[in-house]
């Protein structure tokens, strides 16, 4: 199947061949993935050419987009969802979205084929949520070279990628807490200045987790993504976005999870009965299915936002948290009612559970989430009945939410 075969399956074939098409490319060796930490090269071009790269993030058929997200979910391979996410979606999304025509010349084309694994580099170990708190630094040279210095922790597909989408700061006139001074830099990955160091983590063990060092790293300002000091404009915008695509693959993690907690309750016996006849287990079930419905049809208004270039803060956050806590949530009964083999480390329901935690960190804990919920929702009505102000929920709320 070519490309443009994929984006003209129709509607009710689209999640079928979705599904078909993830596991005829990965199901055999994801296992091996997750012992060498990163998703082998000759895969992405398999990926790309199957059209995996090429579906839309606005206009009307972005519910491709949507339906293959779910599916990658589905899968049931955290770090694999995680990477794919990352390359096709999230870090492109910034070049196609604010990059000038130069920049989506040179470098779309390739992401789009596979020839260019993309990264995202904007978390850094010091700073946690409080992206003000960021130290690497892109600084003029006198001439159009800016020189880029700093580290970037937990980057996906850190040693696969060909470029790094990365957050600096761009302007060391003002303090040094500010991120109106930020603007997000294409680096090339491959370049001698730059040093990748994996990180061996719980979860998510194929997404190639590593560490970034930028030493003197000289980047044309050609490669600034649009204006220079714009980078908390464009990260509002692109931070939606990622919270959209991370929410929608959790919902499928969470598909995946509850048929597999439907299977153990049916096949499993205790004193002579399945399990699922046990009240406690068939309510939790329930409750799981219910949520699962729940979010699912908020998942689809979401998308048809998305669409509309309407997606905003609070939906794309409120996605995020309620299909990464429902998530965690099923993994955590999966482990429990598997008994003594769902703690074994090599099996279905400890991988879903490792990777379920990661899906509650990343793009923005669950703790922050609630914190921009709660500004959007309720602080200004607060603010009128106190003589006292309200504090800031997190210090990378004003950045994120948009104030």
């Amino acid at each position: 199947m070519t490309n443009d075969m994929l984006l003209e399956v129709p509607r009710q074939e689209f999640k079928a061949q979705s599904r078909s098409l993830i596991n005829r490319l990965m199901l055999s060796g994801a296992p091996s993935w997750e012992s060498k930490g990163q998703i082998p090269r000759s895969v992405w071009k398999q990926l790309a050419k199957n059209g995996m790269f090429h579906l839309p993030v606005a206009g009307p058929e972005v519910w491709r987009t949507s339906a293959f997200l779910k599916e990658l979910g589905f899968f049931g391979y955290g770090g694999i969802r995680s990477a794919i996410g990352v390359a096709a979606f999230m870090a492109p999304f910034y070049i196609e979205k604010f990059g000038s025509s130069v920049l989506r010349t040179k470098y779309l084309p390739s992401i789009k084929n596979g020839d260019c694994i993309a990264a995202l580099a904007i978390s850094e170990a010091g700073s946690g949520s409080d992206l003000r708190e960021i130290g690497c630094m892109g600084e003029l040279d006198g001439t159009d070279l800016l020189v880029i210095n700093g580290q970037k922790d937990f980057i996906a597909n850190g040693r696969q990628a060909d470029i790094f989408v990365t957050l600096v700061k761009t302007d060391k006139s003002t303090q040094l807490r500010d991120l109106t001074v930020s603007s997000f830099v294409v680096i090339d990955a491959k370049s001698d200045c730059v040093n990748v160091e994996p990180i061996d983590t719980m979860g998510w063990k194929s997404a190639d987790v590593c560490k970034v060092r930028f030493n003197n790293c000289y980047v044309s300002v050609e490669n600034i993504i649009g204006r220079a000091n714009m980078g908390i404009i464009q990260l509002v915008a692109a931070l939606d976005f990622e919270r959209l695509v991370a929410g929608t693959m959790a919902l499928g993690g969470a598909r995946r999870s509850i048929e597999n907690l439907i299977d153990t309750a049916v096949k499993t016996t205790t004193k002579g009965k399945p399990l699922g006849e046990n009240q406690a287990v068939s309510h939790s079930i329930a409750n799981h299915a219910s949520m699962l419905n729940l979010i699912e049809v908020f998942s689809n208004s979401a998308w048809e936002l998305q669409a509309d270039g309407k997606l905003d803060a609070s939906t794309a956050t409120t996605l995020k948290l309620r299909a990464t806590e429902l998530e965690m949530a099923v993994a955590q009964d999966l482990l429990r009612f598997n008994g003594s083999n769902g703690f074994r480390s090599d099996g279905a329901p400890a991988r879903f559970h490792r990777d379920a935690i990661a899906g509650t960190i990343a793009a923005g804990p669950s703790e922050l989430m609630r914190d921009i919920l709660f500004n959007e929702v309720c602080s200004s009505k607060l603010q009128k009945n106190t003589t006292k102000p309200i504090p800031a929920a997190s210090p990378v709320l004003m950045a994120v939410a948009g104030e």
